[in-house]
């Protein structure tokens, strides 16, 4: 009754047998994905498998990196509170101490610079120009406007000291002080900076009073 000729019977066997969607029966979603998965049911575990795997994975991926953002902010605490300690110990005049402090955090991805920016400061207090000099050179083109400028800052200080003044000299330690007061910026923080760096009594008080 559903054929009009026995070779349009044959063929639905044979589409039947290659489990191919039969012309006879509805056009029904269902019964086409039915058909689809039994003639392809090989690929079909394939991408299946591929699909767990991925999904493993990523769920593998995803939890190594939460435990990597976790290690790196446990860490970067731990190398605030050393540079912390180290700017106390400064602050007392231990300059060997906090030079000792530092020296585990100078390449630090959390503090380095901040703590090269100390080690620096303590060097050019104790005299040792060149080795602060190298430092800082490496510290003027920080991406942080804040560190940059303090280099700067300190450059200049150590030129005004350490130096023979001429008309080329006082030019580079303007050009270094238009330098930090263009980068660093308008906080507590940076005005500290600019008394630790400064080359006069009168203008460390003058910032370390903006600062308060």
């Amino acid at each position: 009754r559903r054929y009009e000729t026995p070779n349009s019977l044959a063929s639905d066997i044979l589409r039947h047998l290659e489990h191919e969607p039969v012309l006879a029966h509805g056009p029904g979603a269902a019964y086409h994905l039915r058909k689809f998965l039994r003639r392809h049911r090989w690929q079909v575990v394939a991408v299946l498998v591929v699909a767990v795997f991925a999904y493993a994975a990523a769920v593998v991926l995803s939890m190594w990196n939460r435990d990597r953002a976790q290690l790196a902010e446990a860490e970067g605490f731990k190398h605030r509170g050393i540079l912390s300690q180290a700017w106390e110990q400064y602050a007392k005049a231990e300059c060997d101490a906090a030079l000792e402090t530092i020296r585990p955090i100078l390449d630090s991805r959390h503090v380095g610079p901040e703590a090269r920016l100390l080690q620096a400061t303590i060097l050019a207090d104790k005299r040792e120009s060149q080795k602060a000099t190298a430092i800082l050179e490496g510290l003027q083109n920080n991406r942080l406007p804040a560190i940059a400028g303090a280099a700067h800052s300190l450059l200049a200080r150590i030129r005004w000291e350490n130096e023979t003044l001429d008309a080329e000299k006082l030019r580079e330690i303007e050009g270094h002080r238009q330098k930090a007061e263009e980068l660093l910026p308008e906080t507590a923080e940076a005005y500290f900076l600019r008394a630790m760096t400064a080359p006069t009594i009168k203008e460390q008080l003058a910032a370390l009073d903006r600062a308060l």
